[in-house]
Order: structure tokens, then C-alpha cells, then sequence
């Protein structure tokens, strides 16, 4: 291995953990609703259809954000972008600790929800420009880190429902959110020749 290069190969497998990282903390807003959407139900007597909704505002946001965010970060560079998602992300958490109504919770969860998808288009591209030759294989880590947040994080999260109830859980979450993800987000950066 050429001396010159062992910088690009050791930073990007350090780019490859932290984008890992990233996908298992971001998976809390979509595999970990329905925890939160019964304690809901339970403690402010929604009804989980209403709450339905909410989930409906994460799918949206967070997919058709991504066509968008994958542009600016092509265009400026994805740190800027994901050190911003981040913040959104524990944000909508931090904020939603606090609703008192169905449409505070749409939107609230919907502002964390940009960020979800920002960082996912953004972790995803991460791998697939620094590992040209290793596309699928790094691609499919990555992604799978978005899976295996859950297995890691629901039983922590379904405890603290139980014991805390829903606020302290997004308002301990967002927190956790925001001193795991905007750390991490300043690592995002794409290979010279992808700007």
C-alpha cells in the first residue's frame, strides 16, 4: 500500500463506523414509534389512529427531504447539512417531550423526521463515495446499522416508558440524540474528487 494513501483508507473506515452509528440512532424514529405510540394512547388517551398520523408525517418528510439534502451536500459539502440534521433530529425529540396536542406531535416529530432523512441520504452516499470498489458491501453495513439500532435501543426505550412515561423518554432520547449525532456529524466528509 502506497504510504500517501494510508490516511484516505484509515479515515474512511472511520467514516464507515460513524455513519453506522448515525443509522442506528436515527432508526429510533421509525422502529421505535409504536412504543411510543401506545404510551400516548395510555397516558394522553389519544387514539391511535390520530397517531397514525404522526408516523405519516415521519414517511414523508423523511423520504422526499432526501432528494433535496443529497443535492446541498453534493453542492457544499455533507458536513454542514449533517451537523444541521442532527440538531433536528434531537430537537423534534427534545420538542415533542413537550406537546400537548395530536398537531404539536405531527409536527414536532416531522421536524426531528427531516433530519432522520437527511442523515440517512447523506450516511448512505458516505459509504458509496468512499468505497467505490466496495459499493454493496459498504452500503449494506450501513444501512443495516439503521436495523440494528432497534435491537440495541427499544428495550432500553420501552423500560423507560414504563417507568418514566413518554416525556422524560423523548426529552432523555433528544438529549442522547443531540450529544450522539452532532459529534458524529462532523466527521461527514466525501472523498476530494466528490467534492
Amino acid at each position: 500500500m502506497d504510504e500517501g494513501m494510508k490516511p484516505y483508507y484509515a479515515f474512511r473506515r472511520v467514516m464507515l463506523v460513524m455513519a453506522l452509528l448515525v443509522m442506528m440512532v436515527i432508526s429510533i424514529y421509525q422502529y421505535s414509534w409504536s412504543l411510543f405510540a401506545f404510551a400516548l394512547a395510555r397516558e394522553l388517551k389519544w387514539s391511535l389512529a390520530t397517531l397514525g398520523l404522526t408516523f405519516t408525517v415521519f414517511a414523508y418528510s423523511a423520504t422526499f427531504i432526501q432528494p433535496f439534502s443529497g443535492y446541498v451536500a453534493d453542492t457544499f459539502g455533507p458536513r454542514k447539512v449533517s451537523v444541521l440534521a442532527a440538531v433536528l433530529v434531537g430537537l423534534g425529540f427534545l420538542l415533542c417531550s413537550r406537546a400537548t396536542t395530536p398537531l404539536e406531535m405531527h409536527v414536532f416529530y416531522g421536524v426531528g423526521s427531516l433530519g432522520v432523512g437527511i442523515l440517512y441520504g447523506i450516511s448512505t452516499a458516505s459509504a458509496i463515495k468512499w468505497f467505490p470498489e466496495k459499493r454493496g458491501f459498504a452500503t449494506g453495513l450501513v444501512v443495516f446499522g439503521f436495523g440494528a439500532g432497534t435491537a440495541l435501543f427499544n428495550w432500553v426505550i420501552q423500560q423507560s416508558l414504563d417507568l418514566h412515561g413518554f416525556r422524560p423518554t423523548f426529552l432523555y432520547l433528544g438529549l442522547f440524540m443531540l450529544v450522539a449525532l452532532v459529534p458524529t456529524a462532523f466527521f461527514y466528509k466525501y472523498p476530494h474528487r466528490h467534492r
